[in-house]
This record gives C-alpha cells, structure tokens and sequence, in this order.
C-alpha cells in the first residue's frame, strides 16, 4: 500500500479580527507575499531610494562628525582650563 501524503496547510497570517490583537495593525490596501522563510518585500521607487542614500549619507556624516567631535573634547577642555 501506498501512503498518501497530506496536502501543505496553508498558514493565514493576518489575523480574522482586530479584536484578537489590538496591538497589531494590519493593513488590508497592502499586497504582501509571504513565504516559508522570509516576508516579501516591496518595490521601492527612485525617490524612496534617493530619500534612503539621502538619509544614509546624512546618518554617517553625523556620526564621523560626533566621533571627531567626542576625539577633540579632552584637547578643547585642557585649552579652556588653561584660561581660566
């Protein structure tokens, strides 16, 4: 006799009501697919990508910016105390 396989159950990941999870929000407008593994994931357009390297390039200038700054903080602290 031949065992037969059972079909793959198909997983609902939105939930059927808000009430159940008042916490979560789930947005119906949006097309998702999800897959075993990992979500999928939207088309970014141009200015969503320029707006990102935007934020990008802003986010490390700040961040070499602070890591000069915090560097040079002792020196310009021994400048100061040796005026006062």
């Amino acid at each position: 006799m031949e065992e037969s396989v059972p079909p793959p159950q198909v997983v609902d990941l939105n939930p059927p009501s808000a009430d159940l999870h008042p916490h979560v929000s789930c947005s119906s407008s949006r097309k998702e697919s999800f897959t075993m593994f990992a979500p999928g994931q939207e088309q970014l357009s141009r200015e969503d990508i320029k707006a990102g390297e935007a934020q990008a390039n802003q986010t490390i200038r700040m961040a070499v910016t602070g890591g000069v700054l915090l560097y040079l903080s002792p020196f310009a602290l021994d400048f100061v105390k040796k005026f006062l």
